[in-house]
């Protein structure tokens, strides 16, 4: 059976679904409040548990993007250091973990533009 953990991550509120060859199975959202080093503590605790309870065979992020614009700047940077701790705690956990296009996942589920899937 392979599972994957699927997960599109945030600061703030990160979404998560796990499949089993290639079945959704379960799905839901986890937030984190707080300043920004609380935040990033409390997704390591919750994707560590994440790996230890599903145990999945691979795990897929979600590509991060800066866009255009100072603005964004910051936010690229907490998003950056979000996708490095989840890459941490894979290797860690010594579970393969691959880092997706945001439109490669859209276009298989056929999301076009910043569609949802909710």
């Amino acid at each position: 059976m392979l599972r994957i953990l699927a997960v599109d991550q945030s600061s703030n509120i990160s979404g998560w679904a796990l499949f089993e060859n290639h079945k959704l199975v379960d799905y839901g959202r986890f937030i984190a409040h707080g300043g920004k080093a609380e935040r990033l503590h409390k997704i390591k605790l919750w994707f560590e548990e994440m790996v230890d309870v599903y145990e999945p065979d691979l795990i897929a992020i979600e590509e991060i993007i800066k866009e255009t614009g100072s603005q964004f700047f910051t936010t690229f940077k907490t998003l950056a250091n979000v996708q490095g701790l989840l890459e941490m705690i894979a290797f860690e956990k010594k579970v393969k973990l691959i880092i997706v296009n945001a439109s490669s996942w859209k276009k298989n589920l056929g999301i076009t533009g910043k569609g949802r899937v909710v």
